[in-house]
């Protein structure tokens, strides 16, 4: 099995972002809850709530959609173009994208892509997650709680704080829009927590 992240690894960007720019056009009433998503940002950065807090305050957007399944079917028609060719040139059917970003828009893709995924599980209806942000160590528990034979071939990811999920594999790699490099060998090594 090979295991990729998702945004800005196999996705040109991160798709939240993307997706919160595409519901603010279509509700320009959403710029109305920046400054409580901007008061949620820095106390996160001060470390007095945790990142799960943090995008729960961020997700309180979705809740008030009531054509969510339709704004992320049309989001994805518009959006799908930003798969790396690298990946697609790659793709097999056994490969799991996981990812920070919520269920409700990595489902969609993955179904489209044909491979399996984990996310963050946010209830859209609430913007509550049922347990942690799918991110650092979290991803490894995710991947453990879903798949606890498999075996990871390669690994592909922008970011260190997949350095767990780097571990598990054979290969890992770092990747940086088309340049894809083997994970730094000091930062594997090394005995960093990443929640």
């Amino acid at each position: 099995m090979n295991v990729y992240d998702f945004d800005k690894t196999i996705y040109v960007d991160d798709c939240a972002t993307d997706f919160y720019k595409y519901s603010i056009k279509k509700n320009p009433g959403l710029a109305l809850k920046w400054p409580k998503l901007i008061s949620a940002y820095v106390k996160f950065r001060l470390k007095k709530i945790s990142r799960t807090e943090l995008k729960e305050v961020l997700y309180q957007y979705v809740i008030e959609n009531k054509n969510l399944e339709n704004d992320v079917k049309n989001f994805w028609s518009k959006h799908e173009y930003k798969i790396q060719d690298w990946y697609l040139s790659q793709r097999q059917e056994d490969d799991l994208i996981i990812s920070a970003s919520p269920e409700f828009l990595i489902e969609p893709i993955s179904k489209q892509l044909g491979v399996a995924f984990i996310a963050s599980r946010l209830n859209p209806k609430t913007g509550l997650y049922d347990g942690l942000n799918c991110y650092g160590d979290e991803k490894v528990v995710r991947f453990y709680d879903e798949y606890p034979d498999a075996h990871v071939h390669e690994f592909y990811s922008d970011s260190l704080s997949d350095t767990p999920m780097a571990r598990l594999a054979d290969r890992a790699y770092f990747v940086k829009g088309t340049q894809i490099t083997p994970w730094p060998k000091d930062v594997l090594d090394s005995d960093t927590k990443f929640d």
